[in-house]
């Protein structure tokens, strides 16, 4: 039987590296078995608060199954800037 660890040390690159708001922990093993399903991360190239190469860009890099969609000139609120493309890319990643 496989199941994953859980492990606080044992992250080779921690994608939060001094966030406050960082998870304490995170599944490890050495499977893509853990990861279960697609994951979809959305981002834009001009998020101070978050930006591209420190967190979309490593997060998508933790799941094997795993799409970035990167947005040029946007910010952190995509949702307000980009409505009708986050919208397409949400509909067309839930169909697929």
């Amino acid at each position: 039987m496989h199941s994953c660890t859980t492990s606080t040390t044992d992250r080779p690159t921690d994608p939060w590296p001094s966030s406050s708001t960082a998870p304490t922990s995170a599944p490890r093993c050495g499977s893509s078995r853990c990861c279960r399903w697609p994951l979809l991360v959305l981002h834009g190239t001009h998020d101070v608060s978050a930006p591209l190469e420190t967190t979309g860009r490593r997060a998508s890099a933790l799941a094997p199954d795993a799409t970035l969609k990167v947005y040029e000139n946007a910010g952190h609120g995509l949702f307000v800037t980009h409505a009708e493309q986050l919208t397409a890319d949400l509909r067309e990643f839930v169909t697929r």
